[in-house]
């Protein structure tokens, strides 16, 4: 059991990172460029400012580069825990700012137009499980030799 462990174990990074990184580019995806829903950064923007964000054109961007490039990072395996912190971050204050004042876990399991928080809170456990786990086998940090 302690061979398949060491050996597969290094495998566990791999779906996590791909999926992850496919979930913030299409959720940063419309942050990053001008497109609907949200219209870009300026449209992002806007909507930050309506939940008090300071510095909401700057945030806006953070946002946007966080999730495009860093999904983009994260698929590759390169700088994998770099980035994973600092999505985290992004889903920490998703939830805090824009889930929780709308009432946090909303219709539970009985409606499938919304969600509450638990997206954005298995993200962000993932996040954190890539910051531990770093690139694994098969990622660019590995193959590079970085500390990621």
């Amino acid at each position: 059991m302690d061979l398949i462990a060491t050996t597969w174990g290094e495998w566990a990074a791999l779906p996590l990172r791909i999926v992850l990184g496919i979930i913030f580019i299409v959720h940063g995806y419309p942050k990053f460029f001008k497109v609907p829903p949200i219209g870009g950064p300026k449209g992002f923007a806007g909507f930050l400012q309506q939940m008090s964000v300071p510095y909401p054109m700057f945030f806006a961007w953070v946002v946007a580069v966080v999730e495009v490039i860093g999904g983009i990072c994260l698929i590759l395996g390169l700088l994998v825990r770099l980035w994973a912190p600092l999505m985290a971050i992004d889903m920490a204050v998703a939830i805090w700012k824009a889930k929780l004042p709308q009432g946090g876990w909303r219709g539970g399991f009985t409606r499938m137009d919304t969600t509450g928080y638990e997206f954005d809170l298995i993200n962000l456990a993932s996040a954190l499980a890539l910051l531990i786990l770093g690139s694994g086998a098969l990622g660019l940090d590995r193959l590079l030799g970085l500390p990621f």
